[in-house]
């Protein structure tokens, strides 16, 4: 026993790091776990723990250098300041996590744990530590058994408190996290609030670390270290139950959503489509102007196009070319296809099979199956279906674009127009890689293909930023007349601007593009000619000469506004009333969330005001649901005409509002509100060439409360349902008239906001 003694005394140094390190590991963890505040209400609390592991931490970290310098006695001073800090953060933990169970029971024995309790303790131990010789011990005697010891006892209690009330059984590991963590928390405040250094302070006397020591061999420093690793683990594992709550949330929100995106995903989808099409576009665009040969690009190309993801088409085709002087189509690039196709197809007849017939009338030819048409067969081709698309220049018809799809499929009329204007994308690559002139056949490509798709597209002069040319889409869009652009520089025309695109502003995919010599995107928000906002994904493609050198830039102008609108409108949807524009019942809690803080930081009051429209019924059954929703329109403009613009107006119910008065002077200014808003709605309604008679029941609440002192678990749900209360009152009162709240009026009548 005396070599364990000895070997604990000499190695002190290592117990208080390893002590320090779980409880700072600890506090590091809380810190940077997700957390959530509603259901779970321990989580409001958790950083009062997190707190005092981070400066306990510290303390042991100060104690090991004072064991390891001795002489140095400004690390005993500092690592007493550390100690006592991290207990009070302990208690204030307890304290609070007590206080804010629903327990009802529990608050009424507790009653005296109150904020103040905290300073009058360390006054205390301050006027007793005042004239004492050690200081620092008694402090630490003091601190620990006034402190630390019920502030361990506290935090055990509350944790087995929560576990109660969050149901914590359901998850059997988490359960086990609770229970071990209040046993240790029990066992270390035994360990720190009570055996504690010794003094002339009873009972240090007789109970005390050197006693311990002789009657353990084993330092009490030993005991808390593992108390200390064993509630790090556990604590970890409790702060696992509010990713529980974050995904329960996380679900709900999706369920009340999922309705708005089943409406909105067909057209999204769509949108995507197209997009995914117009990139394909784009894609060809840019291999047309690489330095190869004719039959590589339109191998490329065709790789492009069977690979287009969300369509239908398999990845398998080929693309013919006409023979020069003769009606004859040879396969010049193919993809996939089986060897006796590469032989039966290698030249065609035009009018023979499906391809022959494309390039013979000029007009696309689609079938489902294997018919009648499809003269060319072998022994084991499985059944399918083609778009054989002639690829034409005005008139001429340059060649076929043949592509598979499955046996039956439905002939689609845009995904038909995509593959027109993809031959035509070909078509130009044809007929430009057909000529010698590398200028012009840059040039004439550039007009062809970018008039095929339905993106902005304009050539710019890199040297001033001067636009070369642009494709009818960007015309219409900007609604600019080609005489009037061309020779122009770009961001006075797209901007509005006399300087280029400033990097720090804005970025400018030309600029990125001059400086890294590749294909740069950005967004941005363009003007037409008469000012309006064109939302834009920019696409900058250099255009290099025979030396290498960038000369020119495609810049692909993207028209994002409608997907952007249909995203406004799902934000819209999610947060305002579809009849009336008022806000719903999410943003009404958002604001009144707000509201309440204000109020308490301002020193001001609110009140909140629940309103039933009297009569409303009858009007909606005997004119019908249109003229309802009219008259719900009249009575939203009404209200908002009654209140200031600082103030919110939701629509909550068939025929409920609620509206929050954010700073009023009292009842009787609240009141005032109330009765200019009830004479609003007496008066006579117009809507759609009825008469309406209605009026308003109105209930108020004030906050502060008047009869509630304590802090309360939710104030918003309080609020909502006293004016409720208040509001069914004045309903039995006779109806078209106010009350305000009082405590005659307390039931446990539900909120209506969250039933």
């Amino acid at each position: 026993m005396d070599l364990l003694e000895q070997f604990f005394k000499h190695n002190m140094d290592y117990i208080s790091l390893i002590y320090g390190f779980a409880f700072f590991f600890m506090g590091v963890a809380i810190s940077i776990q997700p957390k959530s505040d509603s259901k779970f209400r321990l989580s409001q609390n958790i950083w009062l723990l997190s707190v005092f592991a981070l400066l306990h931490g510290i303390n042991e970290w100060l104690d090991m250098m004072a064991f390891i310098h001795p002489a140095q006695t400004i690390l005993n001073k500092v690592g007493f300041i550390f100690s006592i800090s991290s207990f009070c953060f302990l208690l204030e933990f307890g304290r609070k996590s007590i206080l804010t169970t629903t327990n009802v029971s529990l608050h009424k024995k507790f009653l005296y744990l109150k904020w103040w309790l905290l300073p009058l303790v360390l006054l205390v131990i301050s006027v007793f530590i005042f004239n004492s010789a050690n200081w620092i011990i008694d402090g630490q005697i003091l601190s620990r058994y006034f402190i630390a010891l019920p502030g361990s006892i506290f935090t055990a209690a509350s944790l087995l408190l929560y576990r109660k009330e969050a149901n914590i059984k359901e998850h059997v590991k988490l359960d086990k996290y609770f229970i071990t963590a209040s046993i240790i928390f029990i066992v270390y405040g035994i360990l720190s609030g009570l055996v504690v250094p010794k003094g002339s302070i009873f009972p240090s006397t007789i109970i005390n670390t050197g006693d311990f020591l002789s009657f353990v061999h084993v330092p009490v420093q030993a005991f808390r270290a593992l108390a200390a690793l064993i509630i790090a683990v556990s604590v970890i594992g409790i702060i696992k139950l509010f990713n529980y709550e974050a995904q329960g949330k996380m679900q709900t929100t999706i369920q009340e959503l999922s309705s708005l995106e089943r409406q909105l995903e067909q057209r999204i989808s769509d949108l995507r489509n197209r997009e995914v099409l117009q990139e394909a576009l784009k894609n060809i665009l840019e291999i047309s102007l690489e330095d190869i040969p004719l039959k590589t690009k339109l191998e490329r190309s065709l790789d492009i196009i069977v690979s287009i993801p969300d369509i239908s088409i398999e990845n398998k085709g080929c693309i013919h070319l006409k023979t020069d002087g003769v009606d004859e189509l040879r396969m010049i690039a193919h993809r996939n296809l089986h060897d006796h196709l590469l032989s039966a197809c290698a030249r065609l007849k035009f009018g023979q099979c499906l391809c022959g017939l494309a390039a013979s009338t000029g007009k696309t030819i689609f079938s489902c199956k294997i018919d009648t048409l499809h003269s060319i067969r072998f022994d084991g081709i499985h059944e399918h279906g083609h778009y054989c698309v002639p690829i034409r220049t005005g008139s001429v018809v340059l060649g076929v674009l043949c592509l598979y799809v499955k046996h039956n499929h439905e002939r689609n009329r845009e995904e038909e127009t995509a593959f027109v204007s993809i031959s035509n994308a070909i078509a130009s690559i044809i007929d430009d890689g057909k000529k010698d002139d590398e200028i012009k056949r840059i040039n004439k490509f550039t007009n062809t293909i970018i008039n095929s798709i339905n993106d902005s597209i304009m050539v710019i002069d890199i040297k001033d930023f001067t636009i070369v040319s642009t494709n009818n889409t960007f015309l219409r869009d900007y609604r600019q007349v080609e005489s009037e652009v061309t020779g122009r520089h770009c961001y006075t025309i797209t901007h509005k601007a006399s300087e280029p695109c400033n990097q720090q502003e804005v970025s400018c995919p030309i600029m990125t593009m001059l400086r890294t010599g590749e294909h740069a995107v950005s967004e941005h928000v363009h003007y037409d000619t008469d000012g309006k906002e064109i939302y834009v994904s920019c696409s900058a493609s250099p255009i290099r000469d025979e030396a290498g050198n960038i000369v020119q830039c495609v810049y692909v102008l993207k028209n994002v506004s409608q997907r952007k609108y249909y995203e406004k409108q799902l934000q819209q949807l999610a947060h305002y009333d579809v009849v009336t524009s008022l806000p719903n019942r999410i943003l009404l809690l958002d604001r009144l969330n707000i509201s309440i803080e204000f109020t308490v930081r301002e020193g001001n009051t609110m009140a909140v005001l629940f309103i039933d429209l009297d009569k409303f019924k009858a009007v909606n059954d005997t004119y019908g649901h249109e003229t309802g929703d009219a008259l719900l329109k009249e009575v939203s403009k009404r209200l908002l005409s009654a209140v200031r613009k600082s103030d919110t107006v939701a629509r909550v119910g068939g025929d409920e509002f609620i509206i929050i008065l954010t700073k009023v002077m009292g009842k009787d200014d609240a009141g005032l509100i109330a009765n200019k808003i009830i004479v609003s709605l007496n008066k006579l309604f117009f809507v759609n060439g009825h008469e309406c008679h209605i009026g308003g029941s109105i209930g108020i609440e004030l906050y502060p409360f008047s009869d509630i002192d304590s802090e309360i678990d939710n104030v918003p749900d309080m609020l909502i349902k006293r004016a409720d209360m208040a509001m069914y009152r004045a309903k039995e009162l006779g109806k078209n008239r106010y009350e305000v709240y009082s405590s005659e009026l307390s039931g446990e009548r539900e909120s209506p906001l969250f039933k």
